[in-house]
């Protein structure tokens, strides 16, 4: 709020949320949650299960492209040359995996707790 304060100290006009005197807290919270952290965090929450998905593909000494670390075998073996290796499995096929972990995601209940609160005192106005 100190820099609407500052911006009418200027004669400027008041940047959002900064109106001391007509700025809504209730409902700019409300909405910061419904379309900047909650849609944030469930991307975030994807982008996990992905992660998880990939580390689940890459067990039993599969590694990645990027990997300096050698398999549990000799890479100088012929049956684990580049020509003759099995691909890792495609976690994005069905059945590659028996089961796929998934992230739970706890911050759903404190948004909606978050939520709950501030439209309460959004109903006091």
């Amino acid at each position: 709020m100190s820099m609407g304060d500052k911006e009418k100290e200027l004669g400027l006009p008041f940047s959002p949320l900064c109106d001391r005197n007509s700025t809504l807290v209730a409902e700019s919270q409300i909405g910061f949650i419904d379309f900047i952290v909650s849609p944030s965090l469930e991307v975030c929450g994807d982008m996990l299960d992905r992660i998880l998905r990939h580390v689940d593909g890459h067990k039993d000494g599969v590694i990645a492209e990027d990997s300096t670390v050698p398999a549990r075998s000799s890479l100088a073996s012929p049956a684990n040359s580049p020509s003759t290796a099995a691909p890792p499995p495609d976690v994005r096929q069905p059945g590659a995996h028996a089961q796929r972990r998934c992230v739970s995601r706890p911050w759903l209940k404190c948004l909606e707790n978050n939520k709950r609160m501030w439209h309460g005192l959004s109903d006091k106005r």
